[in-house]
């Protein structure tokens, strides 16, 4: 019996929620690492930015759905620019201290 698309969906974000504490702690240490390029960080930071600003490329309530699919799209797209820029010599050594951390 397969669990429906809302059920999955939950389930889903239940097991990885768990991760949330450690990627935000690995976001913060990048961004105080010299070693990564300020245009990622400042991408980063505009996304976030953009997200609470009351100034939206597509308003939330004109388009009640795609008003919040833009706000995902800008938060996607900074994280994958950031991850992206990252040296990956840096996001291991940094995520290698995390896991050490207990």
């Amino acid at each position: 019996m397969q669990k429906s698309g809302k059920q999955g969906f939950f389930l889903w974000l239940i097991k990885n929620i768990r991760i949330l504490p450690k990627l935000l702690k690995l976001i913060g240490r990048l961004m105080k690492d010299p070693r990564v390029k300020f245009l990622p960080k400042a991408a980063l930071v505009g996304s976030l930015v953009y997200l609470i600003s009351p100034i939206d490329l597509i308003p939330d309530f004109l388009i009640p759905l795609v008003g919040q699919l833009d706000d995902i799209a800008v938060l996607y797209f900074a994280f994958r620019y950031f991850f992206a820029s990252v040296p990956p010599q840096v996001l291991a050594e940094h995520t290698e201290a995390i896991q050490r951390e207990k």
